[in-house]
């Protein structure tokens, strides 16, 4: 079974990429505080 390299690096920057947003939001939360 061959799996797409490329398509695996995709997923795992958009995975990195919701984190940071998240991380994001919950940090303007706090200020708002």
């Amino acid at each position: 079974m061959a799996i797409d390299m490329q398509e695996l690096e995709e997923n795992k920057r958009q995975e990195r990429y919701e984190n940071i947003k998240q991380m994001y939001i919950m940090i303007l939360k706090m200020k708002e505080i």
